[in-house]
């Protein structure tokens, strides 16, 4: 009986061995402190690309990459190592971004040059996609010919920008809605939004250029004039400002 019992005891052990088997993973670690588990498909003096966990292939320059490891990691672990690679991935950027173009506004004025700047933080990956959602503040000037009016914003609003396709090159979508605070006391500010759309190129790891084009409205309150069968007439209102040009930014 004593014998039966001890050989269904390493029965046991065995099946729990077996069901914990041990596979060899490589930890990559990048000087910016990010780390990615998984499987190196390429390693040669200029690149290294590997293959995580979840699937997603990442290409990192040789001169990013701190160090590389190799772990012996049971089956039954491989979710936690996942964690590893998602918390311990630096996933705070900040985005800079001009944009310039053309402006309208109902009752106001009529193809004005107007420009933005903007600058926006917030985290460059959501479910290991390259999506940044964050939030930004900008400065919005609009140049009227006669020059006697300013008119200028300060939106602060939430942003959304991703990248469609996982590619060094890729196109991309943009969103932006907030709020813009007038900076003259002839106006009062009112609701903001933006969307772009165009190329973005990976320079590294970390850091893109994007450009294309944009459309964004604004509503404000200012002094109006319409012109009816009486003639001109002023009043004080609401309108809405639509703006399109081109845009170009910097992910860092």
């Amino acid at each position: 009986m004593k014998i039966f019992n001890l050989l269904a005891l390493c029965l046991l052990i065995s099946i729990t061995l077996l069901g914990q088997e041990t596979i060899r993973l490589n930890k990559v670690t990048l000087h910016s402190g990010e780390v990615f588990v998984g499987e190196i498909l390429l390693n040669n003096q200029e690149i290294i690309l590997i293959k995580t966990l979840s699937g997603s292939r990442f290409q990192f320059p040789v001169s990013e990459i701190k160090s590389i490891e190799q772990n012996d990691v049971k089956t039954s672990e491989i979710k936690k190592e996942n964690d590893i690679e998602i918390i311990g991935a630096s996933n705070l950027c900040g985005i800079f971004e001009i944009n310039g173009g053309i402006s309208n506004a109902e009752n106001k004025y009529r193809n004005a040059i107007s420009n933005q700047l903007s600058l926006s933080f917030g985290t460059r990956k959501v479910a290991n996609k390259e999506i940044f959602v964050g939030g930004g503040v900008g400065y919005f000037n609009v140049f009227l010919k006669n020059g006697v009016e300013a008119i200028g914003f300060i939106p602060v609003f939430l942003r959304l920008k991703t990248n469609l396709t996982d590619k060094k090159t890729s196109p991309y979508l943009g969103l932006d809605a907030g709020y813009a605070f007038a900076l003259s006391s002839k106006q009062e500010g009112g609701q903001y939004s933006k969307f772009s759309f165009g190329i973005n190129r990976k320079i590294n790891f970390k850091t893109s250029l994007f450009f294309g084009l944009y459309a964004n409205v604004l509503s404000f309150n200012a002094n109006l004039v319409e012109t009816n069968n009486f003639g001109l007439f002023n009043y004080y209102g609401k309108t809405s400002m639509i703006n399109f040009g081109l845009n170009f930014g910097l992910q860092f």
